[in-house]
C-alpha cells in the first residue's frame, strides 16, 4: 500500500529556485521503479493530469495553486555500466560534477556553478553553456512512458536535441528516468582549471536573489538579420556560435533593473529576473510580457521563453 506517497497541499516555495509560493493540491516524490509504477496506476485510476518536477531551477509555478499531481523524482544512483556512466535523472548536476571530478572525467566542466538543476532537467532543456551542452555526452536515455505505462530506451538521435530543446518538451508523457553518458578521462589539473574558471565567470555575472536562470532563449543571428539588419550589424561582434545574447539587447533597450511588484530584471545579468522577496508568478509574467512587447515594437523581434510555465 503506497497511498502515503501522495501528499496534499504542499507549498512549492522550497521546490523552485524562484522561491515563488504555489500550493500543490497533490504532490508525490519517487525514488525507485516500484513507486513509479504505483503512481502510474494511481494517475490512471484517478484520471489525474501530472507535472514532472526536477530540481526546480527552470520553472515558474503558478501562485494561484496547482491542481495537477506534482511528480518529483529523486532517483540519484550513479554507476559505470558497459563502459557508460548510468546516472539517475534525479541526480543534481552539482553531485554529478563532483563524481566526474573525483574520477577525472571530463565533459561537464561547463555546467559548474549552475544552481540546483537535476540531470533530468538538464536533458529536458538540453542545458548548455560555453558552446557545450549536456547532449554532447549523452549516449541514450531510459524513459518511462505514462501512456504505454512501460520503460523504453531512446538513443541520442531519438531525443532530437537542438539549442535548448529536446523531444521531452513535446512529449509530456515521458519521464526521464536514467541517463547513459559517454565518459572520457582528462588530466586532473586541466579539469580543475576549467571548473575554477567557469565558476569565477558565473559568480561575476549571476545575481544572488532567487531566480530561475535565463528567462529567454538567445537570438539566432540569421533570424536577427532577417528581422532587423541595423541591430544585427550593430551587435555582430558580440555573436557567438550564431547566437546573440538576449541580455545584450535587453540592456540596450534600457530594461535592465525594471521592476513590476517584487520581480525585477536583474541589474547584474539582464536575462535574469529576480525575486526581491514575495514576488508572485503574476509579477514575473507581467515583466516577461513587458520585455517581449518592447522587443516586438522596437526591434521587430519575437522572444521565446526558456523557462517553463508550471501549472498554468
Amino acid at each position: 500500500m503506497n497511498s502515503h506517497l501522495v501528499k496534499n497541499n504542499i507549498d512549492l516555495i522550497n521546490f523552485n529556485t524562484f522561491k515563488v509560493s504555489s500550493l500543490a493540491e497533490y504532490f508525490c516524490s519517487i525514488s525507485n521503479k516500484k513507486d513509479l509504477l504505483w503512481i502510474s496506476d494511481w494517475i490512471f485510476e484517478n484520471k489525474k493530469d501530472f507535472l514532472i518536477l526536477g530540481g526546480g531551477s527552470n520553472i515558474l509555478p503558478n501562485s494561484k495553486g496547482i491542481k495537477d499531481l506534482i511528480l518529483r523524482f529523486n532517483n540519484s544512483d550513479i554507476c559505470i555500466q558497459d563502459k557508460l556512466l548510468k546516472v539517475g535523472a534525479g541526480t543534481s548536476l552539482a553531485n554529478l560534477i563532483d563524481f566526474f571530478k573525483k574520477n577525472n572525467f571530463t565533459g561537464l566542466e561547463w555546467a559548474f556553478g549552475i544552481p540546483r538543476i537535476s540531470l533530468g532537467g538538464a536533458i529536458f532543456q538540453n542545458a548548455s553553456s560555453f558552446s557545450q551542452s549536456v547532449s554532447d555526452i549523452v549516449d541514450h536515455v531510459e524513459v518511462f512512458d505514462f501512456d504505454k505505462r512501460e520503460f523504453i530506451f531512446l538513443n541520442k538521435v531519438d531525443c532530437n536535441f537542438s539549442y535548448r530543446t529536446s523531444i521531452f518538451q513535446d512529449k509530456s508523457q515521458f519521464l526521464i528516468w536514467n541517463v547513459f553518458l559517454n565518459i572520457k578521462k582528462a588530466k586532473k589539473e586541466d579539469i580543475e582549471k576549467k571548473l575554477k574558471d567557469n565558476l569565477k565567470f558565473r559568480s561575476l555575472r549571476q545575481p544572488h536573489f532567487p531566480n530561475a536562470g535565463s528567462i529567454f532563449k538567445n537570438i539566432d543571428f540569421f533570424y536577427l538579420q532577417k528581422q532587423n539588419k541595423k541591430i544585427a550589424e550593430k551587435f555582430k561582434q558580440k555573436v557567438e556560435n550564431n547566437y546573440l545574447s538576449v541580455a545584450v539587447l535587453i540592456e540596450y533597450l534600457g530594461l535592465k533593473g525594471k521592476k513590476i511588484g517584487q520581480a525585477q530584471i536583474s541589474e547584474k545579468h539582464a536575462n535574469f529576473i529576480v525575486n526581491l522577496g514575495g514576488a508572485t508568478s503574476s509579477d514575473i509574467i507581467k515583466l516577461i510580457q513587458e520585455v517581449k512587447k518592447v522587443f516586438k515594437e522596437k526591434l521587430f523581434i519575437e522572444l521565446e521563453e526558456e523557462i517553463v510555465y508550471f501549472g498554468f
